[in-house]
């Protein structure tokens, strides 16, 4: 959809390949197409599972935490500037992933391009994914925040339309909690519970309210 914003680079995914069932990924780069990059860079995509990435035999970045008790998975896109060297051979990356199920394999491609296009790429693919989902997240908080006061401070008949709407808006915060908190050391356990729980007080919230309405418009 947004394919025009930024020239697309081939993806590293089509030149990869999987070595062994175990979750390794050994990235096999043209040598012509690395030697006419002007500081190359990897955009990876956010993962579901824990995924080193290893260059040259070397550790330079790893996505999500191995510990269960922290970030298992990510929801931005990163990148991460690779070394040029002196030479116009490209270096060997390995992504090493640890999937909670061993048959699972991560599916999203991962791009190798110049620095200015992944620049460009990280920025609208975050802007369109999880930053515009924590932007209405926050509104959703404060008007959900506003509305339950406004209930709660309202002297005589209590209109029972902005209870279930200020239940409705907090429901979407917790549904999404995961992008509120979705930093590198939040318990991603916890937040999934949290929002496995929310949804469908989400829906059963806004389903109040609207039959609230409907009943307050034949009145």
């Amino acid at each position: 959809m947004f394919c025009c914003l930024w020239p697309r680079p081939p993806p590293l995914e089509a030149q990869t390949q999987v070595i062994n069932p175990g979750g390794v990924n050994l990235a096999v780069i043209d040598p012509v197409f690395w030697s006419s990059l002007h500081n190359p860079t990897l955009v990876l995509p956010p993962v579901d599972w824990p995924v080193e990435v290893l260059v040259d035999g070397v550790r330079w970045l790893q996505l999500a935490s191995l510990d269960p008790q922290g970030a298992i998975r990510t929801q931005t896109t990163r990148e991460l500037q690779l070394p040029q060297g002196s030479n116009s051979l490209p270096p060997a990356i390995v992504f090493v992933q640890h999937p909670w199920d061993p048959t699972l394999t991560q599916k999203a491609p991962v791009y190798l391009t110049d620095g200015a296009t992944a620049d460009a790429m990280v920025y609208w693919r975050n802007f369109f994914g999880p930053n515009m989902v924590f932007a209405f997240a926050i509104f959703s908080l404060l008007a959900g925040l506003m509305t339950l006061w406004y209930w709660l401070t309202t002297k005589g008949a209590r209109d029972n339309g902005f209870f279930y709407y200020s239940l409705f808006a907090l429901g979407f915060v917790l549904s999404f909690i995961h992008y509120l908190l979705g930093f590198d050391s939040a318990p991603s356990l916890v937040l999934e519970k949290i929002r496995v729980i929310a949804t469908p007080l989400w829906f059963l919230a806004f389903a109040l309210y609207l039959l609230h309405r409907l009943g307050k418009a034949r009145a």
